[in-house]
């Protein structure tokens, strides 16, 4: 198909793909390690929200800590989805280039058929016309 998996190119494109991915994945820690310290600050706040009676507090320190879980997998998921964009636009390129190559090819065998036909066709044509 053209590509050469060994060639400098090819290589640059894999490198950049995993330092995409590596990049990503560091995002996706942070988010994680950011996630269990709302966490670990909305589960205090509960502590001593509890023993003042201050439900309102807690349930807002909750809502902090739930969204940034969110956010986290959000961000953790998104490296995954990018591969397979990139996967699918691949398989969109090599999909076109087969078409395309598959097209050329029918057009030689037209191109050979008209030729044996134009030679048939002329050789019962001079068949016929021959003096017996």
């Amino acid at each position: 198909m053209g590509v050469n998996p060994a060639s400098g190119r090819a290589m640059s494109m894999a490198n950049q793909t995993n330092l995409g991915l590596a990049a990503q994945r560091a995002n996706a820690m942070t988010g994680a390690r950011t996630q269990a310290e709302q966490l670990g600050f909305a589960r205090r706040l509960d502590v001593t929200g509890l023993g003042r009676n201050l439900a309102g507090a807690s349930t807002a320190a909750y809502q902090g800590a739930n969204a940034a879980g969110s956010a986290g997998i959000n961000t953790s998921m998104a490296p995954g989805s990018q591969y397979g964009q990139g996967m699918q636009q691949a398989g969109q390129t090599y999909g076109n280039i087969l078409t395309n190559q598959t097209s050329q090819f029918n057009t030689g065998l037209n191109a050979e058929g008209q030729v044996i036909g134009a030679l048939v066709g002329a050789g019962t044509t001079y068949g016929l016309s021959r003096p017996r």
